[in-house]
Order: structure tokens, then C-alpha cells, then sequence
């Protein structure tokens, strides 16, 4: 497994590209504004992007997936997610698979999902091996995700921050702004 971080553009929102070194089969997460970048970065990589997964679905994290949901790389995220709650307008979308807690395989990787509610209802953290993908619920400065948002709860996310507590050790923090 290798990865490839896509910096921001608008909104301050990282994106990343996970793949399988031997296929050249990976997916996108959060690919937010920088739909477009990602495309780019993985057709100069020889990347076959098969999906794109989403930690939360505020506006920064999810504005492009309707674009890229077209050309048929297919949206994988939480049920309980807000995609269209908060933010300003951006072209709707459904999510083609539903992502419940525990573990999936995808291009040969396994992913941990982790329910992490608190900066929302639907977000989620990524664990791919030694890669922590924590979206808005955990920053690389000690800081957390803003709970103050529609269905954001300091309590709910107090619980998905000890849950996370594991992955405090060995493991590569790759949060949804800052590095």
C-alpha cells in the first residue's frame, strides 16, 4: 500500500490518494475542491482510481464527489452523514455503498472504519496500516474537530477521541486540514 497526499486548495481541506502499489488500483479520500487534482495526480501515477471514501460530509470534504461520481469512481461514506447540511450549494449526490464500522477491502487494502461522531453524525476515521486518515475529528496540533457545526456534539466526540486512543502510538496521523 502507498499514498499520495494532495494539498489543499480552497477550504484548507487535504486530500489523499490511497493505492495498491503492485495493481495501481486506489481510491480518494476527501476529495473535497481538489477533485480535479486527484484525477491529475492519478493519471500521472498510472493510478486506476475504483472509489472515493469521505471521513464526514461537510461541503470542504465532499464538493467534488458528484463530478467524479459521473465519470464512475462510486462514493463510499457513513449513512448518518450531513453531506448536504452544512455548506454552501454544490451539485447533490448519493452514496453508491454504505460504510458501517469495522473492516473492508478494497484494491487489496484493508481499511478499519471507525465511527468517530462529534465534529458530525457521519464521520468517520480510515486505518490502513500504520495510517491513521482522521478527517475533522483529530489534528496533527493536538486539535480537535469543531462540534459547534449541525449534530456536532463535544460529548459524542470526547467518546470518538478515546477510541482512537489505540492508534496514539506507531501510527501516522493524516488529518482533513493542517499536517
Amino acid at each position: 500500500m502507498k499514498y499520495i497526499y494532495i494539498p489543499p486548495r480552497a477550504f484548507g481541506s487535504n486530500s489523499y490518494i490511497v493505492y495498491n502499489g503492485q495493481t495501481l488500483e486506489g481510491f480518494v479520500i476527501d476529495p473535497g475542491i481538489s477533485g480535479e487534482k486527484a484525477l491529475k495526480t492519478a493519471k500521472e501515477n498510472n493510478i486506476k482510481l475504483v472509489a472515493q471514501l469521505f471521513t464526514h460530509g461537510h461541503f470542504d470534504h465532499v464538493w467534488d464527489a458528484k463530478k467524479l461520481q459521473k465519470i464512475g469512481i462510486p462514493v463510499y461514506m457513513r449513512e448518518d452523514n450531513l453531506a448536504l447540511a452544512y455548506g454552501p450549494r454544490f451539485e447533490p449526490f448519493t452514496p453508491d455503498k454504505i460504510l458501517s464500522e469495522g473492516k473492508i477491502n478494497l484494491c487489496g487494502i484493508e481499511i478499519e472504519v471507525i465511527a468517530t461522531p462529534g465534529h458530525s453524525d457521519g464521520s468517520c476515521c480510515f486505518v490502513i496500516e500504520n495510517l491513521l486518515f482522521s478527517g475533522d475529528t483529530l489534528f496533527s496540533d493536538g486539535g480537535i474537530g469543531r462540534y459547534d457545526l449541525p449534530s456536532g456534539s463535544f460529548e459524542k466526540l470526547t467518546i470518538s477521541l478515546k477510541k482512537l486512543l489505540p492508534f496514539k502510538d506507531g501510527y501516522l496521523l493524516l488529518p482533513g486540514h493542517g499536517l
